[in-house]
């Protein structure tokens, strides 16, 4: 069994391709990538009171599974919105437009995971190292921004504008 502590780093003995990547801030949430060891992503987010999520899209060739840890996430699904509370969890079937927002006075913890393993390196080249000065502000500017929506789909995601109508779908939620 291999483990690592997020404020240590990796356990004595880990393989180093398990080590515990850099904390980012994308687009106002703060994202910890969790090893898992390539077949699947798995992250935690913390998702500040009153912020929105990314604009409606899809995954072209991924699932993706949202589980509120504390707190509270709504999450849109193919025009459906689910309100998840702690130990509620929702899947966006890959080709489901989705989005979500916390729309309350305290910090949301969540997990996600997206399998197929792909999408993570979205977080990576988007996302602003906590550490940084002023590293959620920047991860909302509008350069960022632009370079998300232009880049987001070599990591198959893939925004739906209001004219676009969006992909095949359905979710399930639990």
């Amino acid at each position: 069994m291999t483990t690592t502590s997020p404020s240590a780093g990796p356990v004595a003995g880990v393989a180093a391709s398990l080590a515990v990547p850099t904390e980012r801030w994308v687009l106002g949430h703060r994202v910890q990538p969790i090893p898992t060891g390539g077949d699947y992503a798995l992250l935690s987010i913390v998702t500040p009171a009153h912020t929105e999520g990314p604009p409606p899209h899809y995954h072209d060739d991924a699932a993706e599974v949202l589980h509120v840890i504390d707190g509270q996430l709504d999450v849109m699904v193919d025009g459906t919105w689910h309100v998840l509370t702690s130990g509620r969890n929702v899947i966006a079937p890959a080709g489901a437009v989705h989005t979500f927002r916390n729309p309350t006075d305290r910090d949301t913890h969540w997990i996600t995971s997206f399998g197929p393993a792909g999408f993570e390196g979205f977080f990576e080249e988007f996302g602003v190292p906590v550490d940084d000065d002023g590293a959620r502000a920047a991860s909302l500017a509008p350069d960022l921004i632009g370079r998300v929506l232009e880049g987001c789909g070599r990591y198959g995601m893939i925004v739906v504008l209001p004219e676009d109508g969006g992909g095949a779908g359905g979710a399930r939620s639990d």
